[in-house]
């Protein structure tokens, strides 16, 4: 099992066949009407779209973790303490869950920023990092 995809895979993002976004957000759909219902019908609309917004954040940077590009963006601390932080919850299943907000398992304890061995499958163009703190180090 391998963290990055391989060059010859040519990985393409197709939402309907990759994700359950659709199902995520039509489940969450009682609790976006109850909090429209309680506090007011923009409030509602507003948690709906903010949802919607969440899914869509997970879904481009979990895709773009696994399938790097070589684009400048990927190059940044920021997006390579998400892909170290995100390989240590592949390692240990248990921690780092929430792949666009970090602050969540900071709050629900799951949070690890564990040292690891640089990933060997990884592209020539993506940096050999050693876990999130070492991102910040360098």
């Amino acid at each position: 099992k391998t963290f990055y995809a391989k060059p010859e895979e040519n990985v393409r993002y197709q939402i309907m066949e990759s994700s359950i976004i659709p199902l995520l957000w039509l489940g969450h759909l009682p609790l976006y009407m109850g909090v429209g219902y309680l506090a007011g019908t923009w409030v509602g609309v507003g948690a709906a779209v903010g949802g919607l917004l969440y899914l869509f954040g997970y879904e481009f940077i979990h895709f773009f973790i696994h399938v790097p590009r070589n684009y400048r963006w990927q190059k940044t601390r920021v997006w390579r303490f998400y892909c170290e932080y995100h390989r240590i919850h592949h390692h240990k299943a248990r921690t780092n869950y929430n792949v666009v907000c970090p602050l969540a398992d900071i709050i629900l304890r799951t949070i690890n920023l564990d040292t690891m061995v640089p990933e060997q499958n990884r592209p020539e163009w993506v940096t050999g990092d050693t876990g999130p703190k070492a991102v910040w180090s360098k």
